[in-house]
């Protein structure tokens, strides 16, 4: 009787714990999922990066996409539609690579890895590597992680290829050598290292009853061959003897009974040799390249003549004859950026691109290319703004692919995506009524912050009006909760005091010539000599307190260098500039570490939370993750920390993103998080009560955007690598 009296406490607990929301919905995507649309063409217009594509060599117009960030999809019509393949399930929805089995197209391997650096395999982590499914991504199952190599999170895995001589045998070239397993469809898979192969395993290919591989051992790197059903046997060429050692990566491809080997220097142009693989003579057929993007895989033979051969080339993609040393012009169109090309098996005027703004295809043997990612939703969104008035006017700042504005553009009730400004998108920002203005930023190249009110027809750089330098990758941006005309951003000091600094400026009249004002100056107000403003966070709740978070150049006790994290807070933003630099003062933070966000509590100013992109872990056997958000409480009178709660409680052992924290307007909050997007109440904010998972479907990616509107009870989120998802409660 007392159990069933306090199962029913509970249960009446819980349901008025979790009356106001319902989070037993599915999330909706909203994309973008093809290109967006153009007023003007522009070169880096795109869905987001796609990094490998696996052409199928039995079966025609199977293909699959394999994005680092965003995962793995699949096409059965030659890439007039495309398909999530299941990854958004992993714990890593990343995907590097993948390839089908040969004997049925819906046997297929892929490998998922965390934290991936652009266009370049990351580490497997605790929960990536070698995934393998039997209805093409209905359902996966984990065959090779950690423990089934060496046990390392830091493992990478540079590529997985299925033995031509024996279809039972998966061979994965990785960080730490040569792995294998015969029986890669049995219920168990098991794997073997092959022995003396060390070191770097980059790149393998197959010709005849042979495997060629590229490997690199404490710098220098080296060319084997070995038979295909005996890789303990492997040989190196002595054509590997021509290589320094400022490589940076080596890639094989065969050319009848030649084989052609590309060398990537890191510091001098790139180099493409025939090698004579019956007597071991070398030519070089091509050099000063610029194999910029890819790690290589930009370089494949055509396999209908073999004296075809496509080659990467800064940001484009080149065709050479190789018996005539001779380039085959081709014809641009397609996005710039580009990390894999392939040809198809079937058709000789078919060729595959991928880039960094998706699958692009040319029918015509290179006369012209077409966009082909029509359901690729793989967008590296870096920041998210939503319109109050509208929650379906959006704007994304997006790494690759400048960024994009949602609207009703046709009035007709149908809302597109629409690119408004190119190069790397970063953070965007929209006023809560005005739905024509719109402001959007990217980094160097024609870079900083600009407004547009025609909803991005038009724009202006509020950095060069001013006469400033773009803050760059570290751009951040907030509009005045309640002063919407006025902007605050930050910039690099151009000269003067600070000159190099990056801090914080101000106007409210963003399309006038050296309206900026500046606000932070820290050198003075604080004597410190060297900084970045990289955070500038606000609240609708007390809209004239402001946060900076400041990474700050140090060395440690062993004269390391690192970078300190700051948290420095003024009570009133609208004051004169001159008094405004002087009104910051430090508040102290939990750790010295990267933060995600920064909210006051909608009552108190005094109550405030900080999240961080990742926590301090638990260990390896717990899925919790600690320190990933504290709350705090300063005293009144001096400002100084009275209370630290760390309320991450049952958050996943995951990784965060940025600007991923926001009130539900009620004393709770929204939490997003790699492993999913979480709802806490006032007893969460006080440590005493887990966070709630919010729904199902939504992918493993970190969140950079994160909206919520009480009016409508609608939450979005933008995921650095699969674009816009929504809630609706």
């Amino acid at each position: 009787m007392i159990k069933l009296t306090f199962l029913l406490f509970f249960l009446v607990s819980f349901s008025s714990f979790s009356q106001d929301f319902d989070f037993s919905k599915q999330w909706t995507f909203l994309g973008p999922d093809k290109k967006p649309l153009e007023d003007r063409r522009q070169s880096a217009t795109g869905i987001g990066p796609v990094d490998h594509i696996e052409v199928n060599q039995n079966h025609k117009g199977f293909l699959l996409a394999c994005s680092l960030n965003g995962g793995l999809f699949y096409t059965t019509n030659g890439g007039e539609q495309w398909y999530n393949a299941g990854s958004d399930d992993w714990d890593y929805s990343g995907c590097s690579m993948a390839t089908y089995h040969p004997t049925s197209s819906s046997t297929i391997f892929a490998n998922s890895c965390k934290n991936n650096p652009n266009g370049s395999v990351g580490n497997i982590g605790f929960k990536g590597g070698i995934y393998r499914t039997f209805d093409q991504g209905i359902s996966w199952e984990l065959i090779g992680g950690k423990e089934s190599f060496i046990n390392s999170e830091f493992l990478k895995i540079f590529g997985l290829k299925i033995n031509p001589s024996n279809d039972e045998e998966l061979i994965v070239y990785t960080s730490e050598g040569i792995y294998k397993t015969e029986h890669c469809l049995a219920d168990e898979v098991k794997w073997t290292r092959i022995p003396d192969v060390k070191g770097w395993v980059f790149d393998m290919s197959f010709y005849g009853d042979q495997t060629y591989f590229t490997q690199m051992q404490h710098g220098k790197w080296s060319v084997y061959t070995a038979p295909s059903n005996k890789l303990h046997e492997a040989k190196r060429l002595d054509f590997s003897d021509i290589m320094i050692d400022a490589v940076d990566g080596l890639n094989v491809q065969p050319k009848g009974g030649q084989l052609l080997v590309l060398i990537n220097y890191k510091r001098k142009g790139d180099e493409l040799h025939l090698v004579n693989l019956k007597n071991g003579e070398h030519q070089q057929i091509l050099k000063n390249q610029k194999v910029i993007f890819g790690k290589g895989e930009t370089f494949a033979v055509s396999p209908h003549n073999d004296d075809e051969v496509m080659l990467g080339y800064s940001t484009t993609i080149k065709r050479w004859s190789v018996s005539e040393k001779a380039e085959n012009r081709i014809k641009g169109g397609y996005h710039v950026d580009i990390e894999d090309v392939k040809y198809d098996p079937f058709n000789k005027e078919v060729i595959y691109l991928a880039t960094h703004g998706g699958v692009y295809i040319t029918y015509d043997n290179a006369k012209s290319w077409t966009s082909m990612s029509k359901g690729i939703g793989i967008a590296e969104v870096e920041g998210l703004a939503v319109s109050e008035a509208d929650n379906n006017v959006m704007a994304i700042g997006c790494f690759h692919d400048g960024s994009s504005y949602r609207a009703d553009f046709d009035n007709n009730g149908i809302y597109e995506w629409k690119n408004i400004n190119g190069g790397d998108g970063l953070i965007p920002v929209i006023p809560e009524t005005d739905l024509k203005t719109v402001y959007t930023s990217n980094q160097y190249t024609g870079g900083g912050m600009f407004h547009s009110a025609d909803s991005g027809r038009t724009k202006k750089n509020l950095h060069n009006l001013s006469g400033v330098r773009t803050s760059g990758w570290q751009m951040a941006a907030v509009l005045h909760p309640e002063e919407q005309e006025m902007i605050f951003f930050n910039f690099e000091v151009p000269t003067g005091s600070g000159k190099g600094n990056i801090d914080i400026g101000r106007t409210n009249q963003p399309r006038e010539r050296k309206s900026l004002e500046r606000v932070t100056n820290f050198a003075v107000s604080h004597d410190i000599e060297k900084y970045t403003i990289y955070g500038i966070y606000n609240s609708k709740d007390h809209p004239n307190v402001m946060f900076a978070h400041m990474i700050q150049p140090v060395v440690d006790e062993n004269g390391k260098a690192k970078n300190a994290h700051r948290v420095f807070r003024t009570d009133n933003c609208m004051l004169s500039d001159s008094l405004l630099v002087h009104s910051w003062y430090e508040v102290d933070i939990p750790r010295s570490d990267w933060i995600s966000s920064i909210q006051l509590d909608a009552k108190s100013p005094n109550k405030m939370l900080i999240s961080y992109v990742s926590g301090t872990y638990g260990t390896e056997n717990t899925d919790q993750d600690f320190g990933l958000i504290y709350a705090m409480k300063l005293k009144k009178s001096t400002k100084k920390v009275k209370r630290e709660i760390d309320i991450s409680k049952n958050l996943v052992f995951s990784f965060t993103g940025r600007y991923n924290l926001v009130s539900d307007g009620n004393g709770g909050y929204f939490f997003g998080t790699r492993t999913g997007i979480y709802w806490g109440d006032k007893k969460t904010m006080k440590g005493k009560r887990d966070w709630q998972k919010i729904g199902y479907s939504t992918p493993h990616c970190k969140v950079h955007g994160l909206h919520y509107s009480k009016e409508r009870r609608v939450l979005t989120v933008g995921y650095y690598g699969r674009g816009v998802w929504r809630y609706e409660f």
